[in-house]
């Protein structure tokens, strides 16, 4: 929904706005689409690329979102890379008031939040396998230790299957997301060399 990156460098965008990021950003307005119901909002980021909020993730009624014109802050939730190659970046409100029901859900639950913040707090390094690519959204998903996380990936992806070291970079309360990087700086992840048989 809305409109998104006119055609610039998409891959450096996603890295300036990185998953589970916290940015600042100015409404812009609320999107309505003709014949439809209120679609979100549309977020100024201080040039490109425009965030969106979807509907789901405000309250239920309009007059309780953010106005227009107003400053807050936002989570960035995922990054839509559209077949023209316009970027948009999904957003979630950080303020409470200004989040509705798709909002309740998170990642994981109290006790394995807690877990996770004890065994991997941020910066430390993990080991993990790769379960899912989207280059459309230019993220992929790792397990490790018994749980997940999702890193942010502009370029070539890794293939599924692939051992990867990572730093964990952040872990946003909002959504209670484990945020990985690559700790090589140059690719996606530092693979884990192979044993040799």
């Amino acid at each position: 929904m809305g409109d998104g990156d006119g055609g610039g460098d998409v891959d450096g965008l996603v890295r300036r706005f990185p998953l589970g990021g916290l940015v600042r950003g100015r409404v812009r307005d609320h999107l309505v689409l003709p014949g439809r119901a209120a679609a979100g909002v549309r977020v100024d980021l201080g040039g490109l690329p425009v965030g969106f909020v979807d509907a789901g993730h405000l309250p239920r009624e309009a007059q309780r979102w953010p106005r227009p014109g107003a400053r807050t802050g936002f989570e960035v939730l995922r990054h839509d890379v559209r077949r023209s190659g316009r970027l948009q970046i999904r957003l979630l409100p950080l303020e409470a008031d200004f989040r509705g029901p798709l909002s309740a859900h998170r990642a994981h639950d109290d006790d394995q939040w807690r877990r996770i913040g004890e065994r991997h707090p941020v910066g430390s390094q993990v080991t993990g396998t790769v379960t899912s690519v989207r280059p459309c959204h230019r993220w992929f998903t790792v397990a490790f230790d018994g749980t997940w996380g999702r890193v942010t990936c502009p370029g070539d992806p890794p293939a599924v299957g692939e051992v990867l070291r990572l730093r964990v970079a952040r872990l946003p309360g909002a959504t209670r997301r484990v945020v990985l990087v690559r700790t090589d700086g140059g690719g996606p992840g530092a693979p884990v060399p192979r044993a040799e048989h």
